[in-house]
Formats: structure tokens, C-alpha cells, sequence
């Protein structure tokens, strides 16, 4: 195999972990799994403007209730669009959140998603994720 293929062959073997990433991302959260969520953030990582795993997954315990306290919602995520430049990449996505309510599943919201992500030790996270909500709702948060 050349160094093109082994290139293009790596490069797309990045994308797909790191669409996994991203799926991974809203399996935990909608799980209540927020410890597990957080690591998938560097050590230093920022989601919203909290930074450090740790903070992370106490901001999310603090606002998203797990599906035992509260209605059930579950993430869908579209149109990623990722650019991968080595050991760092971006990602552009879509979100909408669907949630339980009392006349059925109901869309709560949506918006995007921006991400910083970096390669560490093989493995793809989020260095910074920030979320937009561009057609707000009720997510049902703890308030």
C-alpha cells in the first residue's frame, strides 16, 4: 500500500472514531451515565463553559435529570461535518432532543454542536464542546 492509501486509510479511520465519539457523547447523556460522558473529555476538557472532567460531570448531574428523575429524552445527531488535520480535528453537528411528556414524545429542542477534539494515546475526545440551541424548548432540566 502506498503512503496515500495508508494516509487516507488512517484519515478514515479518524473520522469514524471520532463519529463515535459523538454518538458516544449522547448514548451517556441520555443514559444518565455523566461520569462516563466526562471522560470522554481531555482532562482539561471544557463543555459550556465548565472545564476538568470532574466539573463536567457535576455540572451535568447538577442540570440533566437521569431517566429515573425526570421525563425521558433521548439525543439525535445529523449532518457532522468533520475536518481531521492530523492529531486534532473540528466538528460541526446537529442536535435535536426528543423527551417524554404527558401527550407523548414531544421535540424538547435543537441546536449544534461545535467541537475541539484531539488524539490522545490513540484515542479521540472532545477538548472543547460548545452548544448552541438555535430552536429552544423544554428540555425538562433540573431547575
Amino acid at each position: 500500500m502506498t503512503d496515500d492509501h495508508n494516509d487516507v486509510l488512517v484519515w478514515l479511520v479518524d473520522r469514524e472514531a471520532i463519529r463515535d465519539l459523538l454518538g458516544r457523547y449522547c448514548v451517556c447523556m441520555d443514559g444518565g451515565d455523566f461520569a462516563e460522558m466526562a471522560a470522554l473529555f481531555t482532562e482539561d476538557g471544557t463543555w459550556s463553559g465548565v472545564s476538568g472532567r470532574g466539573a463536567i460531570a457535576a455540572k451535568v448531574a447538577a442540570i440533566v435529570p437521569t431517566p429515573e428523575e425526570g421525563p425521558r429524552r433521548i439525543h439525535f445527531l445529523s449532518n457532522a461535518s468533520i475536518t481531521v488535520n492530523g492529531v486534532q480535528a473540528t466538528s460541526v453537528s446537529n442536535w435535536v432532543v426528543i423527551r417524554q411528556s404527558e401527550t407523548g414524545a414531544t421535540v424538547g429542542a435543537a441546536g449544534s454542536y461545535l467541537d475541539d477534539l484531539v488524539k490522545q494515546d490513540g484515542r479521540w475526545l472532545f477538548r472543547c464542546r460548545r452548544i448552541t440551541e438555535e430552536i429552544p424548548g423544554d428540555l425538562s432540566l433540573k431547575r
